[in-house]
């Protein structure tokens, strides 16, 4: 009797301990609703007055984190009711962060989520337009985020475009006035400078015909640029792309092979600028991903290729992954290479490469079976 008296003992603890071990789980999955009832069913089974230490930690915890998201998501619908999605947007990623599975976030209309996906998009395009310098469409987006929401303050972002534009007309008159004193190496360095402050500078191409006019390098240029296209050397272009805009200028073809020049060349910088920016925010996959699109645009670019291959040995497990998936795909193997995508997207889950796989081929492989049950 002893004995079995000893061996229930330790049955009951065994019990309690793994009962703990499972709200412990909860907990560290942010079910936070779920350790509070599991904690009290833990009471009520075992009639016990007190949780564990442990126990007690977490189901304080547990019911701050709902406290928290249940008041950033009432803030939430009180911002969004006055239009002020900027203020709505922090409160609703304050109130995922702090529980995800909370009934309160969860139960946020679709309708409200759309508004904050659209308004994260809205802001994501106005960083990318400060990146590419792109200011002419930067005004028309800093317009309509005033309009869609009342407490976005547009003055950090206006100060930023004044002190670029001011910037390059800075330079442009020390251009000219170099120009003027016959100094054509300052001349051009300041034209350089100009053009790569603010791109879009109606006076960049008045102030470089004006410039190169007075110059007898037309026939030279054209040469040079003819070579630098001819060996898509699109970066020696972009260096001295004010001396070929002039050199090309009335040249149809040309002016053609100039703009897609710049145009690769800018691609290209801004989606450097964007993966170093996802390096240093930690995401190495995304980053690769952001190169690789770029590379297939201009896989002779040697600055795109160093950091291509830089990521991809960072990223070398996904990378691996994807190749393993696109070469399944290529011998044909639809439902191999569908799984190894699979595979390859829970590694990374928002991987451009892997979901627009799995589309495509999820859509093949339907197409297919619909033919053959038409067949049938």
């Amino acid at each position: 009797m002893k004995l079995n008296e000893l061996r229930v003992d330790n049955l009951l603890e065994q019990t309690k301990n793994d009962f703990a071990a499972y709200i412990s789980a909860l907990f560290e999955g942010q079910h936070y609703r779920q350790v509070t009832l599991a904690a009290d069913f833990y009471r009520r089974i075992f009639d016990v007055n007190e949780y564990p230490v442990e126990m007690g930690k977490q189901v304080t915890q547990a019911i701050e984190a709902g406290r928290q998201a249940a008041e950033a998501v009432s803030v939430f619908a009180y911002r969004m009711e006055r239009d002020e999605l900027v203020g709505a947007t922090q409160r609703l990623q304050e109130a995922f962060l702090s529980s995800p599975y909370d009934l309160n976030v969860l139960s946020v209309a679709r309708s409200a989520k759309d508004s904050v996906m659209d308004h994260l998009r809205a802001v994501e395009r106005l960083r990318n337009q400060l990146e590419a310098r792109d200011f002419g469409a930067l005004e028309e987006s800093l317009a309509a985020m005033e309009t869609s929401a009342r407490d976005f303050d547009r003055t950090k972002a206006t100060g930023i475009v004044n002190a670029v534009k001011l910037e390059s007309r800075l330079r442009l008159g020390k251009a000219k006035l170099a120009a003027q004193q016959g100094n054509l190496t300052a001349a051009m360095e300041e034209f350089e400078a100009a053009a790569q402050a603010w791109p879009g500078n109606p006076e960049l191409e008045n102030a470089a015909e004006e410039f190169f006019t007075s110059q007898d390098v037309v026939v030279q240029g054209v040469g040079e640029f003819d070579r630098h296209v001819n060996d898509e050397n699109y970066r020696a272009i972009w260096d001295d792309q004010l001396a070929f805009a002039a050199a090309v200028r009335g040249d149809d073809d040309r002016e053609a092979a100039l703009r897609k020049a710049l145009e690769t060349v800018k691609e290209a910088e801004t989606a450097l600028e964007k993966a170093n920016a996802q390096v240093m925010a930690g995401d190495h996959v995304g980053a690769w991903e952001t190169i690789e699109v770029a590379a297939t645009d201009w896989p002779e670019d040697s600055k795109l290729n160093r950091m291509r291959a830089d990521l991809a040995g960072r990223s070398a497990e996904f990378v691996a992954a994807l190749n393993r998936a696109r070469a399944a795909e290529g011998r044909g193997e639809e439902g191999f290479a569908l799984t190894l995508y699979v595979h390859a997207q829970g590694m990374y889950p928002p991987s451009h490469y892997a979901n627009e796989a799995i589309e495509r081929l999820v859509k093949g492989i339907l197409e297919k079976e619909g033919k053959l049950t038409s067949e049938r």
